[in-house]
């Protein structure tokens, strides 16, 4: 299990707008004027592999729309870009990177997602559906992941697990949570 506190909005300015973190208050909630959106103050998002499913809970995440992506980057992997003949491939089709070709993003919402493992998912053979299931096959690959969180409201981005380098390369600005 992982807890991942995502700093977001911790108060606002005397114009009514979210102020960003370093405030002595927390668990502040605010709105914006344009939308009228109430945010809820530093979500936190708790990865979870159990025996059928990775779960992705988000608590207090009222206001925010996440998108989850995850990729396998362990040493006993390549990327395809850097294969060889015999090498085993890294398994980045969940990246919600359409850059890198590696669209599939599961779709979180505010509370989070679960998505069933899928027992030949890595052979690229089996159909991997956004929100539904994921390519990993099981536990095995728990501590041989990085995970990417992006909120379509803010536009932020949180990054965590294995290797980050993997998302900050892309040079989308996420911010490294660990």
């Amino acid at each position: 299990m992982l807890l991942l506190v995502l700093a977001g909005c911790a108060q606002t300015d005397a114009d009514g707008d979210c102020v960003n973190d370093g405030f002595p208050k927390s668990g502040y909630v605010c709105g914006s004027e344009e939308d009228d959106t109430i945010r809820e103050d530093n979500p936190i998002a708790d990865v979870t592999w159990s025996s059928d499913a990775i779960e992705l809970t988000i608590t207090g995440g009222l206001g925010y729309n996440f998108e989850f992506g995850l990729v396998q980057n362990d040493d006993d992997c390549v990327f395809a870009t850097d294969a060889e003949e015999g090498d085993v491939i890294c398994w980045e089709d969940e990246a919600c990177l359409e850059t890198t070709g590696s669209a599939i993003c599961h779709p979180a919402g505010s509370s989070g997602v679960r998505l069933d493992y899928t027992p030949d998912g890595l052979s690229g053979e089996a159909d991997i559906n956004a929100g539904d299931n994921t390519g990993f096959p099981g536990r095995g690959y728990e501590y041989r992941v990085t995970y990417y969180l992006y909120d379509t409201v803010s536009e932020a981005c949180w990054v965590w697990g294995l290797d980050t380098t993997y998302f900050t390369d892309q040079n989308f600005g996420c911010a490294e949570a660990n």
